[in-house]
């Protein structure tokens, strides 16, 4: 599925974990990231520096993960090393996929949260 985040290109590196399902809400996330610097207007470099908040160079990336996203649940489905699993889906149409866990037995046998889990999982195996 194709996704979008943030990439930072004055440091190259991604700019912030959340995945977003739609370009238009990464491009408004940018001021959310920004927000907190305004009023010093300098950015915190990774590396114990700063920039001026002018010349932070944030841009919407894409990036192609084989999840599926479930709004009746208000999950978004991966396999990770063939074990299904999920992370919330978040106000805002986002995820932040180091929020994955590994579904738990209990839940892949109840009635009837257990089916719709077995669902999601073929349909990841056919994208595979």
């Amino acid at each position: 599925m194709k996704l979008y985040r943030l990439y930072n290109l004055s440091e190259t590196a991604p700019a912030a974990g959340l995945h977003f399902l739609k370009r238009e809400d990464a491009e408004r996330y940018k001021e959310v990231v920004r927000w907190p610097y305004e009023a010093s207007g300098r950015w915190p470099r990774a590396d114990g520096g700063e920039i001026p908040l002018e010349q932070l160079d944030l841009r919407v990336e894409v990036v192609e993960l084989p999840v599926l996203v479930d709004r009746s649940l208000e999950l978004v489905l991966a396999r990770h090393e063939g074990q299904l699993g999920s992370a919330p889906l978040l106000a805002g149409d986002c995820f932040d996929p180091r929020a994955w866990e590994a579904c738990s037995p209990e839940d892949l046998a109840h009635p009837l949260l257990g089916p719709l889990l077995e669902n999601a999982r073929i349909q990841l195996l056919k994208e595979d």
